[in-house]
This record gives C-alpha cells, structure tokens and sequence, in this order.
C-alpha cells in the first residue's frame, strides 16, 4: 500500500512542526524586512499583487497549521490575520506605498482556504 502523504500532516513529527514553524518567522520576518526595500514599491503591479497575497498568506496559514498539528484553525486564521494588519500598518508608514483594504482581504481569503485544504486533506486522510 503506498503512503498517504496527508497522513502526515495529521501527525507530523516534532522536527517538521519545528520546521514549519521556524519557515513561519522566517517568511514574516523577510515579508517586513523586503517590504521595506525601496525595490518593493511597485513589485507586483494590481491586480497580481492580489495573487501574491493569497501565495504567500496562504503559505503561511498552511506552515502553522502543519506546526500546530493541524490544531486550533480559528488561532491560526487570527494570526495570519494580524500579520495581514500588521504588513498593511507598516506598509502605510513607508514611502511609496500604501494600506490596501483589498490586500487584506486577500490575506483573510487565502488563509481561509488554506485552512479549509488542510480540514479536507485531514478528513480524506482519515477516511482513506
């Protein structure tokens, strides 16, 4: 029988959980520390900055669901939430960029279905 790979996302070891969660700080760190490079005004032109929204929060919300054990998804939906608040926040005091409403939106939505992938792969994992 081969391997259900989102079994592991069920259980997943404490190195990988480790791991996901180190990815986390990691990509917020760099999403603060690169959004303030003069380079990121502009980097994505609307609307595909709206998909880079829903890449990397999505990114994200998966990355703490799989270092939670795919535990508390209304935590994780609110903490990617907050990052999205705090990245628009910071975003308005930088010059050349701007607080977006849409943008934020955006993060909800993808940490959203991020965490509604994971509750469906859960639940086919165990079931199959």
């Amino acid at each position: 029988m081969a391997p259900n790979p989102s079994r592991s996302l069920l259980a997943p070891s404490p190195a990988l959980r480790a791991a996901c969660a180190v990815a986390f700080v990691v990509l917020v760190a760099n999403l603060f520390w690169l959004g303030a490079k003069p380079f990121a005004v502009g980097l994505l032109p609307p609307p595909w900055d709206k998909l880079g929204h829903l890449a990397l929060f999505g990114a994200l919300a998966a990355l703490l669901m799989i270092a939670g054990g795919g535990r508390w998804p209304v935590a994780v939906f609110l903490a990617v939430c907050a990052v999205g608040v705090a990245d628009e926040l910071f975003q308005a005091t930088l010059p050349g960029r701007h607080a977006d409403w849409g943008d934020l939106g955006m993060d909800a939505l993808a940490a959203a279905l991020a965490i509604g992938a994971f509750a469906w792969l859960a639940s086919k994992a165990r079931d199959g």
